[in-house]
């Protein structure tokens, strides 16, 4: 059986290299997409830490960065997402299955995904994890998404057989089937002005109040978290409590 993995770099690399090694070990490949005029799917621009495509090139031999341009005017950021994730998909031959992880996203529990994939005897489904969503880092710990002191998990589409398949980043046509895959994602744990510049170039970067849920996260620390909730900037009530 060959595994593929698929990732896509531009401005947001502070786990990418972590994000890399977390999986590596249980795909033959894996291919990055990089803008080759450093444009985001938004179209602002970005530079890159020269180190960083070198220490990608050095996790493993099986890493492949193809660099093209993934920024096309006319389309929304989310449509130039699912484009990028569509065009690295068709450059992968002889793949059976296809594993997305993104560069915020640790996989936690390679080898029992791994596995799960081993034992599918049917490939026609569009393989789910679940996310434990970092929402912010303070002092000396982490503010995690959950309700009631239980860790909240989100399911998030993680891996399909099928190339140009992805219709919403990576969402596919196929029905669904959930694995034990574990994902810590550190969707919005990191510096302000990192994070003002995720919002700025994300793929739903039209599709709520940046402002709004920026200051939302600022104003978050160790005392008053208990107070958010239904706080999710796309479905309010995804996020139920923290």
């Amino acid at each position: 059986m060959k595994t593929a993995g698929i990732s896509l770099l531009a401005y947001d690399i502070a786990h990418f290299e972590e994000s890399v090694r977390s999986y590596v070990d249980i795909v033959d490949e894996v291919v990055i997409g990089l803008d080759e005029n450093r444009e985001t799917w938004s179209g602002g621009t970005f530079e890159l830490d020269s180190e960083i495509t070198g220490k990608l090139l050095g996790v493993s031999d099986k890493v492949r960065i193809i660099q093209d341009q993934f920024y096309m005017p006319g389309l929304s950021p989310m449509e130039n997402d699912t484009r990028e994730r569509n065009f690295l998909s068709s450059h992968i031959e002889g793949a059976d299955w296809l594993l997305s992880v993104d560069s915020d996203e640790l996989l936690m529990n390679a080898r029992d995904l791994n596995d799960f994939l081993h034992a599918q005897k049917d490939n026609s489904s569009c393989v789910l994890g679940n996310w434990v969503s970092v929402y912010k880092e303070l002092d000396d710990s982490y503010l995690v998404v959950g309700k009631d002191g239980e860790i909240f998990l989100q399911p998030t589409p993680l891996v399909t057989a099928v190339p140009e398949i992805f219709i919403n980043a990576r969402w596919t046509t196929q029905s669904n089937i959930m694995s034990p895959a574990i994902l810590l994602h550190f969707t919005w744990a990191r510096s302000e002005a990192e994070l003002r510049r995720k919002l700025a170039n994300w793929s739903h970067s039209s599709d709520f109040s940046i402002e709004h849920h920026f200051d939302l996260w600022v104003n978050a620390d160790g005392n008053n978290y208990k107070t958010y909730k239904d706080f999710h900037p796309l479905t309010a009530d995804a996020w139920r409590g923290s």
